[in-house]
């Protein structure tokens, strides 16, 4: 459904025709994480975390501390890797609690597992002292954080490997990016399903479209029409984005198409962009309470603009109607995780909703994104404070 006084927002960056037949460029091969020797691309960011922990050498069956917060995929993928696990407390501010950490660790612990939520860098000093008093690895998962850096460190330059999504951050039909000290791990991974690369580019062109005034309201009710037979087909090959645990990911590498679509890619200003972006959202939206994170340092690129909503389904509904997309990461726990940790996370479980502020997106968009998010929180229902 979309508004009638502007065209559809996606939450993600939409592929545009023209990026299909982009100059030959070079530039990103020399941005972190792509301009290490040591970088693998692979399908997925869970397809390079299962790669690289076969690399770090760590006790088999030993135990790897891991954060209350998270998406589940990599629980999974952990847990299919032979390993334990054992969970801390995130606080507040979505920092890994130290304190916590430290009360949990002992001689079974091999490695700590660290989330930059959003692109915002966990306290990187304290946690690279704590792994190397106790001597222990770091994984960092970046695969909300391309391009996002602690100052003038790069999120994933400091662990002993780290994994990204890139199809997150850029229009590509999917994309993980593994970083490790332990150099290339001994795996082969094979070129993608034709079809699974097909369909989800062709998904990404969809989306430019619907942003398009002309014929999107046609293309809108083939797309509804086609629902359930693009689901069907979606099912008869491997997808990235999907939090269901699919084995099948784990033999495969990047297409060869997503070298060719990031050719156009400039980091510095998709940074530029989303910064700006934020900040926008934030000056409009701060009085409200809703914000989940109310300030950026130095180097980061974030992700999305997370707001804290009452009745987050009705919201997102309300913003739908209004032509602006909209995510709810990680509504649901992992069986593996206990209590007092789903307590604790629950609040983020329920009410987080991921706004759009993709380097797609200019000030027009944002002022309507902003103003729409306002009118709805101005509305009782939604307000959490």
């Amino acid at each position: 459904m979309h508004s009638s006084n502007g065209v559809f927002i996606p939450v993600y960056p939409s592929l545009r025709p023209t990026e299909l037949f982009a100059a030959p460029s070079e530039h990103w091969k020399h941005v972190f994480p792509f301009n290490r020797s040591s970088g693998l691309w692979t399908f997925s960011g869970r397809v390079a975390l299962h790669a690289g922990i076969q690399r770090l050498g760590l006790p088999p069956q030993s135990t790897i501390l891991f954060p209350s917060y998270f998406e589940g995929a990599e629980i999974n993928t952990l847990l299919a890797s032979g390993f334990k696990l054992r969970f801390y407390h995130v606080d507040r501010n979505f920092h890994a609690a130290l304190e916590d950490i430290e009360k949990r660790l002992d001689d079974d612990i091999s490695a700590l597992y660290i989330i930059h939520y959003f692109g915002i860098p966990q306290r990187l000093a304290p946690i690279l002292a704590l792994c190397r008093r106790h001597g222990i690895a770091l994984i960092e998962d970046c695969a909300l954080s391309l391009f996002s850096s602690d100052h003038d460190i790069p999120l994933g330059a400091s662990g002993d490997m780290a994994l990204f999504s890139v199809y997150k951050t850029l229009p590509v039909p999917h994309g993980g990016f593994l970083v490790s000290k332990m150099g290339f791990p001994n795996v082969a991974l094979h070129k993608p399903p034709s079809r699974s690369t097909f369909f989800q580019t062709a998904d990404l062109l969809v989306q430019h479209i619907k942003t398009q005034a002309p014929g999107r309201m046609l293309l809108e009710r083939l797309w509804t029409t086609t629902e359930n037979l693009r689901r069907t087909l979606a099912k008869t090959t491997v997808v990235s984005g999907s939090t269901e645990w699919d084995p099948r990911l784990l033999c495969y590498s990047a297409s060869p198409i997503v070298g060719r679509l990031i050719q156009a890619v400039k980091p510095a200003e998709i940074v530029r962009r989303r910064r700006n972006n934020f900040t926008f959202l934030l000056s409009m939206l701060a009085d409200t309470g809703a914000p989940a994170i109310t300030e950026l340092s130095q180097g980061v690129c974030p992700l999305f603009f997370p707001l804290l909503v009452n009745e987050r389904a009705q919201f997102r509904q309300a913003l739908s109607a209004r032509g602006i997309g909209s995510v709810s990461f990680w509504s649901k726990n992992h069986s593996a995780c206990p209590e007092p940790f789903v307590s604790a996370a629950a609040r983020w479980r329920q009410q987080l909703v991921e706004i759009p502020i993709h380097q797609q997106l200019h000030e027009e968009h944002m002022e309507r994104i902003g103003h729409t998010c306002a009118e709805l929180l101005n509305k009782p229902c939604y307000r959490t404070t």
